[in-house]
């Protein structure tokens, strides 16, 4: 690896801890700084409560070329451990530019996981399947020791919140009103049983 490709990966390390990515959280892997691993989360529907594990690849020359995306969990979108093909990834360095950043790559890949749009690497779903795929992913990514050893910190932060629905509160009524009501239904139950 370069010396500015180690340099650049620093800097826009520590400008993600300073600024975080909204609805993701990147870190490099500890053992191998081109290997960056991110986890999307907090999306809309279909992807609701979805937890998704994704790695950027990126080659020795960075920030001149651009990096490869790949997606591990299964989310009805992409084809879980294959290259998806955007503009800002390998498959199109023709379209690459040094002034993509960690941030606005990770950013851009949100923003085209929720459209339709067709690529390689993709998959079509149906958004039922995708929310099915949702629920499921908090399971599949606990089975992922990278995602173990790099996200567990953030679980607080990352992982769906237990949805708890309560009931609607019952007004209290008044000593009054329930004195009224037993007496009707005491009249109305005497009424018929003298009839």
């Amino acid at each position: 690896m370069s010396r500015q490709c180690l340099s650049r990966l620093h800097k826009e390390y520590e400008m993600i801890m300073k600024d975080p990515i909204p609805n993701a959280i990147a870190c490099p892997d500890p053992q191998n700084w081109l290997h960056w691993h991110f986890v999307v989360f907090g999306l809309d529907k279909p992807y609701t409560n979805g937890v998704y594990h994704c790695e950027l690849r990126f080659p020795i020359d960075y920030p001149m070329a651009p990096p490869s995306i790949i997606m591990h969990t299964p989310s009805g979108r992409f084809d879980p451990g294959q290259r998806i093909c955007t503009s800002m990834s390998d498959y199109h360095p023709e379209s690459w530019s040094p002034i993509w950043s960690v941030s606005t790559i990770i950013m851009g890949f949100i923003s085209f996981m929720q459209s339709e749009e067709n690529a390689a690497g993709t998959v079509s779903a149906s958004n039922i399947e995708k929310q099915r795929l949702a629920l499921l992913s908090k399971d599949f990514n606990m089975k992922c020791p990278k995602f173990m050893e790099l996200f567990e910190p953030f679980f607080a932060q990352i992982m769906p919140k237990e949805t708890v629905v309560k009931p609607p509160a019952v007004k209290e009524k008044s000593g009054s009103n329930w004195f009224f009501l037993g007496m009707l239904l005491m009249i109305i139950v005497g009424y018929y049983s003298y009839s």
